[in-house]
């Protein structure tokens, strides 16, 4: 029962953070597209995308897969913490949205900030907001 619990909760925020690390970069891409006329230039080159889907932000997969909530003990103390589960209350519709909706402002926000506040370092725009981009993950 206990390692069904962590399971559950562990992999509903991995999927979640796993599809909020790819809309914030998706969104990043938008921005940047759309200021520049749609013009179908990638703002990462492959290096860097294969970096920050694997070596960059690995560390919040790993806290989100070793992370527990309660103690076993107190799992199997307190059976009313099974309740939350049977809701659906960790994966569901709505949860999905609010990281929707925090993936589009974050990547927004770090997109407009990184060309607004660095606008005469126009050429390092991309160093900029791939820094800003690997720390707001790790935060």
């Amino acid at each position: 029962m206990v390692h069904g619990r962590n399971s559950y909760k562990r992999s509903a925020a991995l999927g979640q953070f796993v599809m909020h690390r790819g809309m914030i970069i998706s969104t990043m891409q938008a921005v940047f597209s759309s200021i520049f006329y749609f013009a179908s230039v990638p703002l990462y080159q492959g290096f860097l995308m294969v970096g920050y889907a694997t070596i960059y932000t690995m560390f919040p997969v790993f806290s989100l897969v070793l992370d527990q909530d309660v103690k076993p003990e107190m799992a199997l103390l307190y059976p009313e913490l099974y309740k939350d589960l049977t809701k659906g209350r960790s994966l569901s519709f709505k949860t999905f949205l609010i990281w929707v909706l925090i993936s589009v402002y974050q990547g927004g926000i770090l997109m407009y900030g990184g060309l607004v506040l660095f606008e005469s370092e126009f050429v390092h725009v991309v160093a900029i907001s791939f820094t800003a981009l690997v720390l707001t993950e790790l935060l």
